[in-house]
């Protein structure tokens, strides 16, 4: 399991609620909760938005503001492929009246429309805790637990986009 990650300091960004997330990852290991995230930002465990694959093999989509969650979206569908590259896109964009527009997840190119395992939709114009000075971009690393957990995998072409 690789100990290495990207971090980033954030500049002055455009945008604390809307932001796209591409990526692909292949995963190592599905043993334990211990798997780190895909990407991250934030400042600490209280206060962040992270894209991770969970204890229970699905992909999971989760934000905190002040220790609440105020997103959390898990696919119901399992990622168990360890030979298997995902191609992974994100987007969030909180300023959209309908909640299923908040937050799309694409999986190979189809966005996700099968039942979450968790479903929890941000609320109308919810600022997230991306996109200022104090919080970093992570790459490989979670914001989760105090204890520093790297993704268990290989990732290629990993792009964040701002607004």
């Amino acid at each position: 399991m690789a100990t290495t990650y990207l971090s980033k300091t954030q500049i002055a960004g455009t945008s604390t609620r809307k932001m796209t997330i591409s990526a692909w990852v292949k995963r190592s290991g599905l043993v334990g909760y211990a798997k780190g995230a895909i990407w991250s930002m934030g400042s600490d465990s209280s206060n962040f938005i992270e894209l991770q694959f969970n204890d229970a093999d699905r992909l999971e989509l989760k934000a905190k503001n002040s220790g609440s969650y105020v997103m959390r979206k898990a696919t119901n569908a399992l990622y168990r492929d360890t030979s298997a590259w995902y191609h992974i896109v994100v987007g969030i964009d909180s300023d959209q009246s309908t909640p299923a527009d908040r937050n799309k997840i694409y999986i190979n190119g189809v966005q996700y429309a099968g039942t979450w395992d968790t479903d929890t939709d941000a609320t109308v114009n919810t600022d997230f805790k991306m996109n200022s000075t104090s919080e970093d971009a992570r790459c490989g690393r979670d914001y989760m637990s105090g204890a520093a957990v790297y993704f268990d995998g290989d990732m290629a072409h990993v792009h964040y986009i701002d607004g």
